[in-house]
């Protein structure tokens, strides 16, 4: 689709995609016919990352990192634009964990997706798997060294780290949105428009490990 339809279909203001355009802050490549050209995928990515950074929501940088890291079989294995409703909606996240090491908290940034209720979890279940894998939760002791005192780095027993804040979007609405804007305006939809995941065995791999690390997490939290 051209640039007028892209607009009406990704629902922003064709000025303001000119000027995201222009700037690098957009979603998705550029196709080797230039930038003369827009796909249904293309506009559902524009729009949901506009459903992240307007009305309070992220940055643009962070929204584009949810987005190109989010949505893929590291998390999902159906893409989200799709013809058929889901029986539960997928949603993307950009959030933040704050770890509380010696002296201050430091924060990582994580991207993912996957159900309403199953993202808080997750985050909190790469925190533990974080918390117990690396260095980064350590307190340094002052011990007693062949030369005098030294000092070693000492893994945290209760690691104090915390889901900071988390940007969300239904990605799944997000598509239902633009394919009916498409329809309204007699674009022929065909499958071709319908990105689709290649098969992947270890499509679900990392969700699996964060799911892993919240058992860890509530099994610590409510021992005796």
């Amino acid at each position: 689709m051209r640039r007028k339809a892209f607009s009406v279909v990704a629902d922003i203001d064709p000025r303001r995609f000119d000027t995201m355009l222009a700037r690098g802050q957009v979603p998705f490549r550029k196709k080797e016919e230039g930038w003369g050209e827009y796909s249904l995928d293309d506009a559902f990515r524009m729009r949901l990352m506009l459903d992240l950074i307007d009305n309070g929501g992220c940055e643009i940088g962070h929204a584009v990192g949810v987005i190109s890291l989010a949505l893929t079989t590291h998390w999902l294995q159906t893409y989200p634009l799709t013809r058929e409703r889901p029986k539960e909606d997928t949603w993307v996240a950009g959030g933040s964990i704050a770890y509380g090491g010696s002296d201050e908290y430091t924060l990582s940034q994580e991207f993912l997706a996957g159900s309403l209720w199953g993202i808080p979890k997750l985050l909190q279940g790469i925190g533990e798997n974080v918390a117990e894998t690396t260095e980064l939760l350590t307190k340094i002791e002052i011990i007693d060294g062949e030369n005098g005192p030294d000092i070693r780095s000492v893994s945290i027993a209760d690691p104090d780290y915390a889901v900071g804040r988390i940007i969300m979007a239904n990605a799944s609405l997000t598509a239902r949105k633009v394919i009916k804007a498409a329809e309204a305006l007699d674009i022929e939809l065909t499958d071709g428009d319908f990105p689709k995941f290649p098969d992947d065995a270890n499509a679900l791999g990392s969700g699996v490990r964060a799911s892993d690390g919240w058992q860890k997490y509530l099994k610590r939290i409510t021992a005796d």
